[in-house]
């Protein structure tokens, strides 16, 4: 959910540069509309989306963080969660999420 969110503000805000070159009032409408964009709903659902996977990624830590991938399966040697290389890599990801998209200094 968070990568949609994402998606959805870069196309945006890709669409907003591309209209912000153009001349005249037409450019400084976009300009302005770009300045607009990190108080927009679309701004909000973002955060919404981070917080709400960041909350899930510390779940997981928690849950599987201390257990190794191999050996704790069943007869098969099926891991039952995801090994710590997996909840490393989430974190990782949120991490560099909210360094670009996060709270942002006022």
């Amino acid at each position: 959910e968070a990568t949609k969110a994402i998606k959805a503000f870069e196309a945006e805000k890709a669409r907003l540069e591309e209209g912000s070159k153009l001349p005249g009032v037409k450019g400084l409408k976009f300009k302005n509309l770009l300045a607009q964009l990190h108080a927009s709903p679309l701004w909000e659902a973002l955060n919404k989306a981070l917080i709400t996977a960041e909350a899930a990624v510390r779940i997981a830590t928690k849950k599987f963080g201390g257990m190794s991938g191999g050996g704790s399966g069943g007869a098969g040697g099926e891991s039952t969660g995801p090994t710590e290389g997996a909840v490393w890599w989430m974190n990782r990801d949120l991490q560099e999420k909210k360094a670009r998209y996060g709270p942002r200094a006022k």
